[in-house]
């Protein structure tokens, strides 16, 4: 997947009555888990974590947006 975030107008969102924070789920492989699921014949094991948004990061899965009163 590639990563969308640098076609993202983030100020476009932004508004003076409230204050936006960004998150992303991201995509943990768990390798112990994986091992036992490839011994099966099936995918990898992943784990989906909530964290900050970093643009620089690999791409995330999805994307969620805090709203919050100033």
């Amino acid at each position: 997947m590639e990563n969308f975030l640098d076609e993202i107008d983030f100020e476009r969102f932004s508004s003076k009555n409230h204050k936006l924070e960004w998150f992303g789920f991201y995509k943990q492989k768990q390798y112990l888990k994986s091992l036992l699921f490839k011994f099966f014949g099936m995918s990898s094991y992943y784990k989906q974590v909530v964290s900050k948004l970093d643009r620089d990061a690999k791409a995330l899965h999805d994307l969620i947006v805090y709203f919050c009163p100033n």
